[in-house]
């Protein structure tokens, strides 16, 4: 709300906006889930590889996505939460370089790390705690995972006005390490601290805290 009020205010010819990104370190302990009688029974399939009938389903739900051509690149994943048979969430994973729309830019991802994006829930499913308990399966299978590659943490990013998904990634553990900032004035525009995000995300995995 607040910023679609400044966005009113906002000079023609000029924009911004802004993403946080977070991590979750998978050699901690997990946060606690919610009483079971709070979560839906969910169920769960992994997607990694393009004949996986589910993704079929998915490629027929979302069509202006073309999800079957992430498939055909090395390093990715689709985790989909299932609820009575019928899919209502999905996300996606990659331990490769990862193009991100919101800047146009390919985020390099370190060998230790994973990087969670495009995640969705069903409009008519939302609000259930689904998002978050996506997420915590998701880290707690790669907390688990020692081969073929041993990862150290999770990251994720989001838009800052986008509460509901910022409160769903907080309550699932993930703490911001970064945040970048688009500006646009007329034909010039630039973003400030990608250069900083490459840097905690490419070398080794191990995410630099915020404060250093």
């Amino acid at each position: 709300m607040i910023k679609r009020i400044l966005r009113k205010l906002t000079p023609a010819g000029m924009d911004w906006q802004s993403i946080v990104f977070f991590m979750f370190d998978l050699q901690r302990g997990m946060p606690p889930l919610p009483p079971k009688r709070q979560l839906p029974p969910l169920k769960y399939h992994i997607i990694n590889a393009p004949e996986d009938p589910w993704l079929t389903v998915l490629c027929e739900a979302q069509p202006q996505h073309q999800l079957h051509l992430r498939m055909i690149h090395g390093g990715q994943q689709c985790y989909i939460a299932i609820l009575n048979g019928e899919w209502v969430a999905y996300a996606w994973i990659t331990s490769a370089p990862c193009h991100v729309s919101e800047i146009n830019f390919d985020l390099p991802i370190g060998p230790a790390c994973i990087y969670i994006y495009d995640c969705f829930v069903r409009a008519d499913c939302r609000g259930l705690g689904i998002y978050k308990t996506l997420l915590l399966k998701i880290v707690g299978d790669f907390r688990l995972l020692r081969w073929p590659r041993y990862y150290e943490v999770a990251c994720i990013g989001a838009e800052p006005e986008n509460t509901a998904s910022v409160r769903g990634i907080r309550h699932a553990g993930f703490e911001e390490f970064a945040r970048i900032r688009y500006l646009r004035l007329w034909k010039h525009s630039r973003w400030y601290g990608v250069r900083e995000l490459v840097k905690r995300m490419s070398a080794t995995g191990t995410i630099i805290p915020l404060n250093d």
